[in-house]
């Protein structure tokens, strides 16, 4: 399986985000921008519902995160060979590795947004105390969502008649965004 035919998928937050939706990932990378996207209005949309703005860092650091975590998986696939891209090891180790990037780079949002996330009563940044977490989650759900991507490819057949799906299902989650906010 090659690295730009992928279709990944796993629910994650912060420096998890190598292992999310990176659906559809282009030889260009189109896939990953369109993810780093959508991810990023919902957190916009966010921040319209709670009256934040853009820059404050409940909104701009995640933002940064998404933006980073996507760059950083974008250029580790670049570099993974084929051969590798097709087995699950190197899959995680593509995952992990993007993961390990992210998580190295994520300090740099105190330039965005002026706010250091670090580890409490320190100078740590928090991403770094959760490498760890990050690089091992990331290199178990890259080749998970592999796997999942393509046992949801013999559904394929069925997306002219359930094209109205992917635009409900976006309103859906905005909705229920909307939901737990107000509660």
């Amino acid at each position: 399986m090659r690295f730009d035919r992928l279709r990944l998928g796993h629910d994650g937050r912060g420096p998890l985000l190598p292992g999310r939706g990176l659906d559809g990932l282009a030889p260009g990378g189109d896939g990953a921008a369109a993810m780093v996207a959508i991810a990023a209005s919902f957190k916009l949309f966010d921040a319209l519902l709670l009256g934040l703005p853009v820059l404050h860092g409940a909104i701009g650091n995640p933002i940064f995160a998404i933006v980073m975590e996507g760059a950083a998986f974008v250029l580790i696939i670049s570099v993974v060979s084929r051969a590798l891209a097709g087995k699950a090891v190197g899959q995680g180790v593509a995952g992990g590795l993007s993961a390990l990037v992210a998580v190295n780079l994520f300090p740099l949002v105190k330039l965005a947004t002026g706010v250091a996330p670090c580890v409490t009563g320190t100078s740590y940044p928090l991403s770094l105390y959760y490498a760890p977490i990050a690089v091992a989650l990331s290199a178990l759900t890259v080749p998970l969502g592999v796997r999942a991507g393509a046992a949801l490819r013999a559904f394929e057949g069925l997306t002219w008649r359930l094209r109205w799906l992917s635009p409900a299902t976006l309103a859906l989650s905005f909705g229920v965004l909307a939901l737990l906010r107000l509660l």
